[in-house]
């Protein structure tokens, strides 16, 4: 693909030399380049990725992406305001803007992100789709399973898997979205069919600084992200996290769920052992009645957040109950690993976790 075609669109403040070569790659590792490169300067936490475009050029790349001119390079290159915004619009270009092609779910929130994720696969798995998902655990698709770097990969792996996905034949991707990754921009050129908030609680603030720097990055992937997606996205939210109402107010094409509001879908019955939830849900389609294998009643919000986007993707009641029930439990998740006595293994990552697993085993035992 030509300069000229992959920088179409983008915020460009200074173009040096012939837009008309030929790039083979996009890269923003100097280290990895190999010959007729895209190379994007990223300023990042440890490294700026300005201070290797000689590298670069020695290494083969045919053209640079920065957002300070250089001098004495002999390779075209071209300006513009914030390289990780343009990382993500060039990839998806590159790639074909793959996103376009596939039905994708973000979810985002501190806790339940990752159980989410599962119970959406499973659901979408029995209505007969093929799904990819991108999260903590792993990256998966069909056949394929490749270890999680992040939750949230950077914008160029993250469009390189949704072509690998669309191309394997996947129709549907469920992404844990990351405040990390919202900050740093990595969903540039990824359009969202639907948007998740699960919860919010005090976490990673050791890179945010505050908890109001902390809602604001949430907030980006409803406020931005969705409202940037060609696809006029839904937005589904726990309307119980008053945290969470404060963060998505003014949002358009908002669904709710929890257990105070008459929304898209709350519970009219519930009852939790060690074995696992009987509910049932009040939903568009009707009465949903299931049993989970999954411990504590919090994951009824997660079970929540995967059926109101299973509803909105129109996958059918019985498929729902199927997916929902066929999920046997989630890596590190309230893991049962032993039955006498009874062992459980959560990643607990925040107090507010902690506290959520206490609450649900204590009156089981």
């Amino acid at each position: 693909m030509r300069l000229g075609e992959l920088i179409r669109g983008l915020e460009v403040l200074q173009v040096h030399g012939d837009l008309g070569v030929e790039i083979s790659d996009i890269s923003s590792d100097s280290r990895l380049i190999r010959g007729g490169e895209l190379f994007v300067a990223i300023r990042g936490e440890r490294a700026n990725g300005h201070g290797f475009l000689r590298e670069a050029v020695s290494r083969g790349a045919r053209a640079l992406l920065v957002e300070d001119p250089p001098s004495g390079i002999g390779v075209p290159w071209v300006q513009v305001r914030d390289t990780r915004v343009a990382l993500g619009e060039v990839a998806s270009r590159f790639y074909g803007q793959p996103s376009l092609g596939l039905k994708v779910v973000g979810i985002t929130g501190t806790n339940g992100k990752t159980t989410s994720c599962y119970l959406l696969e499973s659901i979408l798995k029995a209505h007969g789709a093929k799904v990819g998902v991108i999260g903590t655990v792993s990256y998966r698709w069909m056949d394929q399973q490749r270890e999680a770097q992040n939750t949230t990969p950077s914008s160029l792996e993250l469009q390189r898997l949704l072509r690998e996905m669309l191309d394997s034949g996947v129709t549907h991707v469920v992404m844990e979205v990351s405040s990390h990754a919202l900050v740093q921009r990595r969903l540039k050129g990824c359009h969202f069919d639907i948007g998740i908030f699960t919860n919010i609680s005090p976490e990673h603030l050791d890179y945010h600084g505050t908890m109001r720097e902390y809602l604001r990055a949430k907030a980006l992937f409803f406020q931005e992200v969705l409202k940037e997606s060609q696809k006029d996205p839904w937005a589904i939210y726990n309307a119980d996290d008053p945290k969470v109402r404060e963060v998505v107010e003014g949002v358009e094409g908002l669904k709710e769920f929890g257990f105070g509001v008459r929304g898209l879908v709350r519970p009219i019955r519930w009852r939790a052992d060690l074995e696992g939830i009987s509910f049932e849900l009040e939903t568009p389609r009707g009465p949903l009645e299931a049993r989970s294998r999954l411990v504590g009643y919090h994951n009824l919000y997660n079970i929540m957040a995967a059926v109101s986007a299973a509803i909105i993707l129109d996958v059918d009641i019985q498929a729902i109950c199927r997916g929902i029930e066929g999920l046997k439990g989630v890596p590190g998740r309230l893991e049962r690993v032993s039955e006498k006595p009874k062992v459980f293994v959560d990643y607990a990552h925040t107090p507010d976790a902690l506290q959520k697993v206490l609450e649900a085993l204590r009156p089981l035992t």
